[in-house]
Order: structure tokens, then C-alpha cells, then sequence
């Protein structure tokens, strides 16, 4: 017993130092900016929105670690999905002629995760009204748990609707041990400056464009379009 109270406790703490961190990175200057921050005060009270939701759903979060642990070939990832987001493949290169044909595309991909497995998705899901959105990821198999991204809650009725799309567990941020280090999960990446030594960032948000260093680029831009298996993913 003493043991399990021991690791719940580090585990809250490591979350809790990363919380810190990203929450102190998106407060910061952006890099080539004059002084624009790198997300504003309405994105950074949403996305904080995140550890009360998790809280809610703690259970379901241990669950998650928990297989990461025993069985991690079970854990599948992919991020910004921006579903009909007309102007997506446009800004970020995608080969879609028409938002329909890419939703479909995404969706028909997904189909690789299996029933019990569980599928993060690291922000910026979707661009279409909750009903559209709720039945697409239903047709996806998998459960679903989700980190916030900037355009999950830029919209008031967004924040509202996301516990009711499907997802098993909304957080800010995520802490999972990965050998001798940890992989942080955000939405934005963290600036070099900010990351601690020991840590590998996994986000999204940059679409197209990779970062050099500790980082993992989560986005479909790099996934082909298709959900990774973590495993897979952090070997490159």
C-alpha cells in the first residue's frame, strides 16, 4: 500500500511540474514576435479548463497509464485533425481536394486502432458543429481521450460539448514514463528554454513543421494521415 500511495504521489507531482511549465511557457514572449505572446489569455483559461476536467475523470486517466505500462502497443496517437477545416490543406499541405473527402480519409484510416484500444488525440479535433463531430468519432473505433488544443476552445460552446463527443478523459497536459525520461504531451510544443533535461515532448500544433531536439510531432501532416502506435512513433 505504502508503495502505490508513493507512486500516485510522484505521478501528481510530475504533473504538476509540467502543468507549471506549459502553463508559464504560453504566458511567455513568443519567439520572433514583437512581444505577442504564445497563446492569449482566452486560449490559456480554456486550455487550463483541462485540469479540472481531468480531475473529473482521474479514474479513466489512471486506466490509461496503466496500459501505457503493461500493455503500451495498445496506446495510439495522432493529433490535429482539424476536421472541415476548409482552408486546412491549404495552410498545412494536406493532399485533400474537399473537406469531405478528408474527413473520410481520416475516419476510414482510423479504423486500424482496435475496440479496446485507446486512441490520444493531442488538440484541435474539429472545425464542425458537436452533432457532426460526435458521430464521426463514434464511427471511429478505440477509446478516445483527448489533450485540449487552441481551436477545441476557441469557440464558447466548444468547451461545453467536448465531454459529450465521446471522449473518455479531456486533459491539459499529460506525464507518461518512458524509460529513463518523460514524455510530456501538450498541445503546443514547449520552447527549448523551458523543457527540462529528461523530458520528450510530444505535441502538435505545428502541423507540417518539425522541431529539432526532444521533440515528437504528433500532427497527421506526419503520420500519414493515420493513427501511430505510441511504441512506433517514439522509435521514429
Amino acid at each position: 500500500m505504502t508503495i502505490t500511495q508513493s507512486t500516485t504521489f510522484r505521478t501528481d507531482l510530475q504533473h504538476q511540474r509540467l502543468q507549471n511549465v506549459y502553463r508559464a511557457y504560453l504566458n511567455s514572449v513568443a519567439e520572433h514576435t514583437e512581444g505577442r505572446l504564445v497563446a492569449g489569455q482566452k486560449t490559456r483559461d480554456g486550455l487550463a479548463l483541462g485540469g479540472a476536467l481531468m480531475e473529473a475523470t482521474i479514474e479513466r486517466w489512471n486506466d490509461l497509464r496503466n496500459i501505457w505500462q503493461h500493455t503500451p502497443d495498445r496506446i495510439w496517437i495522432w493529433s490535429d485533425l482539424h476536421l472541415s477545416h476548409k482552408n486546412i490543406s491549404r495552410h498545412a499541405g494536406r493532399p485533400f481536394d474537399n473537406i469531405m473527402y478528408m474527413n473520410q480519409t481520416l475516419q476510414n484510416n482510423a479504423q486500424c486502432v482496435g475496440s479496446d484500444d485507446i486512441i490520444l488525440c493531442l488538440g484541435d479535433v474539429s472545425f464542425d458543429d458537436p452533432s457532426y463531430t460526435q458521430q464521426w468519432l463514434s464511427d471511429c473505433p478505440g477509446r478516445k481521450f483527448l489533450i485540449l488544443g487552441n481551436h477545441d476552445i476557441d469557440r464558447s460552446h466548444k468547451i461545453n460539448s467536448l465531454s459529450q463527443l465521446g471522449f473518455e478523459g479531456i486533459a491539459e497536459c499529460l506525464v507518461l514514463p518512458h524509460q529513463h525520461e518523460q514524455l510530456w504531451f501538450t498541445h503546443y510544443p514547449i520552447g527549448k528554454k523551458n523543457l527540462p533535461h529528461g523530458v520528450i515532448n510530444v505535441h502538435g500544433h505545428t502541423h507540417q513543421h518539425r522541431i529539432d531536439g526532444p521533440y515528437v510531432n504528433a500532427c497527421v501532416e506526419h503520420l500519414d494521415y493515420t493513427p501511430s502506435r505510441l511504441t512506433q512513433l517514439l522509435v521514429g
